[in-house]
C-alpha cells in the first residue's frame, strides 16, 4: 500500500469538503504544508500510515481518493474553495 498514489483533484476536492486548507490538513496530518501540497501536486506518495491517517481524517474509501471524482464544485463550501 506504500505505492499508492492520491489522485490530485480526489484528495483537493475532499479536504475543501472537509471543511481543510492544506496547511490546516497537513498540520492534523503531522507533516509539513510543502509536503501535503506535494502528495495533492502527485509529486510524493503518502506512507501506508499517513494513507490511513488520511483516509481516517477526511471520511474517505479506499475508491475516493484513489479515483478521479467528477462531481461539481457544487457542494464545496465557498469559504474552502
Amino acid at each position: 500500500m506504500t505505492d499508492l498514489k492520491l489522485h490530485r483533484a480526489s484528495l483537493e476536492r475532499h479536504r475543501k469538503l472537509a471543511g481543510y486548507s492544506v496547511p490546516a490538513l497537513a498540520q492534523e496530518m503531522g507533516v509539513t504544508a510543502l509536503h501535503m501540497y506535494r502528495l495533492e501536486w502527485g509529486d510524493r506518495r503518502p506512507s501506508a500510515a499517513l494513507y490511513k491517517r488520511l483516509k481516517d481524517t477526511l471520511s474517505v474509501t479506499d475508491e475516493s481518493l484513489l479515483a478521479e471524482t467528477h462531481q461539481s464544485d457544487e457542494d464545496i463550501p465557498e469559504a474552502s474553495r
